[in-house]
């Protein structure tokens, strides 16, 4: 039963959400990384039309979000082309914000579907929210203008069109038979597909979504007809698509951030974990509770669990990520909130006590402990030492030193001339900027050559870089700059600075804190 005290407790709880939501959008708004403007490249170029390519009659698909790219696109086809560059930047900002609320709210929706006959349910639904809109991690990528907070509200989709099968309760469905209605498996397809153009970790949640509907279905042959079969036709014709235009199945991203050996994986685990914790706080000794439940088959939270050690088993496998905020597990935060949530309602109908009184204080003093959990999971970064990505102000807040990339840039746009070879890691502001030279990606993001070294481990390529004869040279001495996961590229650009063709071919121009811009000598001064 449940307390007045608990009713105006879940009130209060909710009201202070909303209200502090907006508050801490527009402290984190500056948060920035690189990335967020390779897509806007891609779409650059699409609405120009080179295609989808970062740099023209380059075929490499260096990006991982190709419903967010064609997004972008089409929005730049209503803007004027003379426009401030930067007016896109901003755009995918907003875009991420209003996909970052709408999730929430679409978890106050979710969380109320599946607690639905749960006397606690303005409780849950409100702690649910509550821990959305004070996550320091979900309101950074909430403002990040990447697809993070997209991919969140598809799986939330998702989550609510499956509540029929797995709960019951949706009208027109048969409970004994626990089966998709047609026009839900028709919704299901294109929200997963959607997915699986928003993130690439997608199609494996899709094949377990529909494994997982295989095994509580009694009518399989209707969820293979009119789910299995129509999604993964969809997903054929995209590979297809994928593969005519850039001679590949994979996108070139999975092999410039992916690998296997024991020294990734082992950073991929931590990653999971550090993430577990820094998104959950003191909730995370929650989530093992659903492994001793039974049964499995009905039981809606081992999908989302499920679902949650899907998105760790990629994480550990990409080696974790370098940028802050724990991007590749953020989609994932509503589901294991609704998981623990589960697991604590199992807790409390296991505790006995007489009075009603003293389980209404009970409640409150749990719930409290939540918003503990909150708490500390927001200000778990600035505990951790990591305030230079994540605190609070209105200064810019970055990760790839984003504004030491828009400095340099903005030089290159005064000093590079049209089609000129500029050879760097980071191409996100560099190459947006400057819409008019080519990139060679030391990253090998956009580079299939340099993608696949780093896949297979191989050591740096300096002749390949050299062998391009790159006009400009843009290095960063920085410690610890290159991505941790990869080790043979850890010093990529100390390499550069040792080799002595650098010298031999190459003048510095301009430097600017840790950026140093080298221009390729003329053919004459090389004599």
């Amino acid at each position: 039963m449940v307390t007045s005290r608990q009713e105006l407790f879940a009130k209060v709880l909710l009201v202070f959400s909303i209200v502090i939501l907006p508050f801490l959008i527009i402290d984190m708004i500056n948060f920035t990384v690189d990335d967020v403007f390779i897509p806007l490249r891609y779409a650059e170029n699409l609405v120009h039309g080179n295609g989808l390519v970062y740099n023209a009659g380059e075929y490499v698909e260096g990006y991982s979000d190709p419903i967010w790219v064609l997004a972008l696109a089409g929005i730049m086809t209503l803007i004027p082309t003379n426009t401030d560059p930067l007016f896109m930047f901003w755009v995918t900002k907003i875009l991420s914000i209003v996909f970052g609320i709408g999730s929430i709210v679409l978890t106050y929706v979710v969380v109320r579907k599946y607690f639905k006959d749960n006397p606690k349910v303005g409780l849950y639904s409100s702690i649910a929210v509550f821990l959305m809109a004070t996550n320091a991690n979900y309101i950074a990528w909430s403002v990040s203008g990447l697809e993070m907070t997209l991919a969140t509200f598809l799986y939330l989709i998702v989550a609510l069109i499956l509540a029929g099968p797995l709960i019951g309760s949706v009208p027109g469905i048969d409970n004994n038979m626990r089966n998709l209605p047609g026009k839900h498996h028709a919704i299901l397809v294109v929200v997963l597909f959607f997915s699986a153009l928003c993130r690439p970790e997608a199609p494996f949640f899709a094949g377990f979504i529909y494994s997982f509907l295989l095994l509580i279905s009694q009518n399989k042959l209707r969820t293979i007809l009119f789910g299995v079969l129509p999604y993964t036709a969809l997903m054929v014709g995209f590979i297809a698509v994928r593969y005519s235009m850039y001679s590949d199945i994979l996108p070139n991203t999975f092999y410039a951030k992916t690998g296997t050996s024991g020294g990734t994986l082992l950073e991929g685990l931590k990653y999971v974990f550090l993430s577990l914790a820094g998104l959950l706080g003191p909730m995370f000794i929650l989530l093992p509770v659903s492994l001793v439940r039974r049964p499995m088959r009905s039981n809606p939270y081992w999908l989302f669990l499920g679902l949650a050690v899907f998105s760790g088993i990629f994480a550990t496998y990409a080696g974790g990520d370098w940028m802050p905020g724990l991007r590749l597990m953020v989609p994932m935060l509503p589901l294991i909130i609704i998981v623990c949530l589960y697991n604590l309602d199992a807790i409390l109908r296991k505790v006995t006590i007489d009075f009603p009184r003293a389980f209404g204080s009970l409640a409150i003093v749990v719930s409290v402990v939540f918003i503990g959990s909150g708490l500390v999971t927001t200000s778990r970064a600035i505990l951790r030492g990591q305030s230079v990505n994540l605190t609070s102000g209105f200064r810019e807040i970055d990760g790839g030193v984003v504004s030491l990339h828009y400095i340099v840039a903005g030089w290159i746009k005064e000093h590079a001339k049209p089609g000129e070879l500029l050879a760097h890691g980071d191409i996100g502001v560099l190459g947006y900027l400057n819409p008019h030279i080519r990139i060679l990606d030391l990253n090998g993001l956009t580079d299939k050559k340099i993608a696949l070294d780093i896949k297979h481990r191989r050591r740096f390529d300096l002749e390949y870089v050299f062998s391009n004869k790159p006009d400009i040279i843009v290095l960063f001495r920085e410690p610890n700059y290159a991505r941790k996961t990869v080790i043979e590229h850890r010093s990529q650009y100390e390499a550069i600075y040792q080799d002595p063709r650098l010298e031999r071919l190459y003048d510095l121009q301009f430097t600017e804190q840790m950026a140093y811009v080298y221009f390729r000598k003329k053919e004459s001064d090389l004599k």
